[in-house]
C-alpha cells in the first residue's frame, strides 16, 4: 500500500494520494499507521525538496505546489490524529 501512495506523491497527485490513504487507513494498525505516517511525512519533505530544486518550474508554480503539498500534509496529519483518537 505504501508504494502506491508513494508513487502518487512522486507524480504530484497529492489529492489522489490523500484519498488513497483515507480509504486504506483502517487497514493499517495503529502501530503500523504511526510508522507509515512518519514515512509519509518524510515523502512529503522529499517531494517539497524536489519542487524547490526543479529548474523548470517558475517561482509562482513552486509556491503554489508547495502550498498545496503543505495543506495536504496537514490534512493527513489531522486525519491520523482523528483516527488514532477514535480507535483507528
Amino acid at each position: 500500500m505504501n508504494k502506491t501512495y508513494t508513487r502518487m506523491l512522486e507524480r504530484g497527485d497529492t489529492e489522489k494520494a490523500e484519498a488513497y490513504l483515507e480509504q486504506n487507513i483502517d487497514k493499517i494498525s495503529k502501530g503500523k499507521m504511526a510508522g507509515k505516517l512518519v514515512q509519509v511525512l518524510g515523502k512529503f519533505a522529499a517531494v517539497e525538496r524536489s519542487i524547490v530544486a526543479d529548474k523548470e518550474m517558475t517561482p509562482v508554480e513552486k509556491r503554489d505546489r508547495i502550498k498545496e503539498l503543505r495543506q495536504n500534509r496537514s490534512r493527513i496529519a489531522e486525519n491520523f490524529q482523528q483516527a488514532a483518537m477514535s480507535g483507528g
